[in-house]
């Protein structure tokens, strides 16, 4: 807290005790979300998977795609469409990382801001992020990683479709490709999955968005529009500067995959009681971080369509 802040807002209006020191943070102060992808996905809160440690890289393997054939002995017909075998990628996970701090003139002991450190790191944010890399890959194209992501997604015609016509076309592609999945996700800018249920396109069936073919629809922040930031504004923003939301576009772009796994490690705080001190701006930081990995099965690559979101067809 700062001496401006100090004259500008009672701190009462924090949340402070008339001692001056802070009361503790209310329970719906931040929280996780309810259609993002971590809500959406399967989730591995371990830094092991059924007894395999994930976090220094892994190999993603499944089975090829391909449907059975067909056969009949008596007339020795084969429709054979060809053999399955193992498909598989590398995976490299990264790190989400929080910081959380105040002025060192400030009311925060050691322990409430490395408390809030972890509260970032277990809220909505951390889906956004992860959504973000899945889609964009941009960590992984500026380190070299070996990740997939819907960077290099196969686009379904050239486009833009109306709402309708996208959201069929996204459903039918990957039940083309890939049949033996079974269930797919669709993966969509907050505003197209608020049209597509706006039409009555969707169900909400608990924390998930569902299509009527059963397609998880994924609506997360980190699912931008056709504009991406820059890498330099996502990886060394403006200290406490507020993201600038996308105008509402005419298109935007929807990716569909198999059912995504997303691996969450342990929260581990990086600094001792000491914290981080920062002499020169008089700044204490906290700051925690977590391993992180979003995979998908291997024999269905990412599909894009371009859609219009100002046409019902």
């Amino acid at each position: 807290m700062t001496d401006t802040l100090d004259a500008m807002m009672p701190w009462s209006a924090l949340g402070l005790t008339a001692s001056g020191l802070f009361a503790p943070v209310p329970a719906d102060g931040l929280a996780a979300g309810t259609t993002d992808l971590v809500a959406s996905a399967r989730v591995i809160n371990s830094d092991t998977d059924n007894g395999v440690r994930w976090i220094s890289g892994f190999e993603v393997v499944g089975d090829t795609c391909l449907p059975p054939g067909l056969d009949h002995d008596c007339s020795n017909h084969r429709i054979n469409p060809g053999e399955n075998t193992i498909s598989h990628y590398s995976y490299q996970p990264y790190s989400l990382w929080a910081q959380y701090g105040c002025s060192t003139f400030g009311r925060f002991t050691p322990a409430e801001l490395k408390q809030g450190a972890r509260r970032i790191l277990a809220s909505g944010g951390t889906s956004y992020s992860i959504e973000h890399e899945l889609a964009y890959g941009t960590l992984a194209t500026i380190a070299g990683l070996p990740n997939p992501s819907f960077a290099t997604a196969t686009q379904i015609g050239t486009g833009p479709y109306g709402l309708f016509t996208a959201l069929a076309a996204l459903e039918s592609a990957a039940r083309q490709v890939a049949p033996n999945l079974g269930r797919y996700m669709i993966h969509a800018n907050p505003g197209l999955a608020s049209l597509w249920s706006h039409m009555g396109t969707l169900r909400k069936v608990g924390n998930l968005l569902l299509t009527y073919l059963d397609t998880v629809v994924v609506s997360g922040g980190g699912y931008r529009s056709n504009a991406v930031p820059a890498p330099t504004q996502l990886l060394d923003p403006t200290p406490g500067a507020q993201p600038v939301p996308d105008p509402m576009p005419t298109t935007s772009l929807a990716w569909i995959t198999g059912m995504v796994t997303v691996r969450l490690g342990q929260i581990v705080d990086l600094a001792d009681d000491n914290l981080i001190v920062d002499r020169t701006n008089n700044r204490i930081t906290a700051v925690a971080t977590r391993a992180a990995a979003a995979t998908y099965p291997p024999c269905l690559g990412a599909l894009s369509i371009n859609v219009d979101l100002t046409k019902e067809y």
